[in-house]
């Protein structure tokens, strides 16, 4: 009731065709509808989200078709109807840079995380990288290849070979490391 956020988070849900944003936003939803309803089980609340599809189905003005989305769905909204008050609002995903940042951050910690990226640091740990920003997320390595943070792509044969590169994960912890 008093308009304050109680809680911020953030995580790495996974990758792959049956993980997209929707099943993501959901669950996101999922996890501040339990930590209300286990913290403040008497409070007013107000969601956020970018999703218009799970907005619009948590109003109940668009009918849950997608069966991956309907469990979900009914989680969410068996929790919001056991809380006192619970709205549903909206925002433009280009309006809602706080929950980008923080879907962002969750990424890079989980393939900075990965096997694969820790046996490329390993390897490649002592090995000099010129890195010239160019543009908030687009860096030029050694002069030659140029990295996408926020698309995580790169454009050496490593990258397009592998999906991964040494570029990209030395930019990520760059990144991470200015973040604090």
């Amino acid at each position: 009731a008093d308009g304050r956020t109680v809680r911020r988070g953030r995580g790495f849900i996974g990758k792959g065709p049956e993980i997209t944003n929707n099943r993501c936003e959901y669950i996101a939803l999922l996890k501040a509808l339990e930590y209300v309803k286990e913290n403040f089980p008497h409070a007013a609340v107000k969601c956020y989200g970018d999703s218009l599809l799970v907005i619009n189905q948590m109003k109940g003005i668009w009918n849950v078709k997608n069966k991956a989305l309907m469990e979900l769905w009914l989680r969410a909204s068996d929790i919001a109807s056991s809380l006192p008050h619970v709205e549903f609002e909206w925002i433009p995903r280009e309006e809602n840079e706080e929950a980008d940042a923080l879907s962002r951050e969750a990424y890079y910690d989980a393939i900075l995380s990965s096997e694969n990226a820790k046996k490329l640091l390993k390897k490649t740990a002592h090995e000099q990288m010129k890195i010239e920003s160019l543009t908030k997320n687009k860096y030029r390595v050694d002069g030659k290849y140029i990295v996408n943070a926020e698309r995580m792509t790169c454009t050496c044969p490593d990258f397009v070979r592998e999906n991964i590169c040494r570029h990209v994960i030395r930019i990520l912890i760059k990144k991470k490391q200015m973040r604090g």
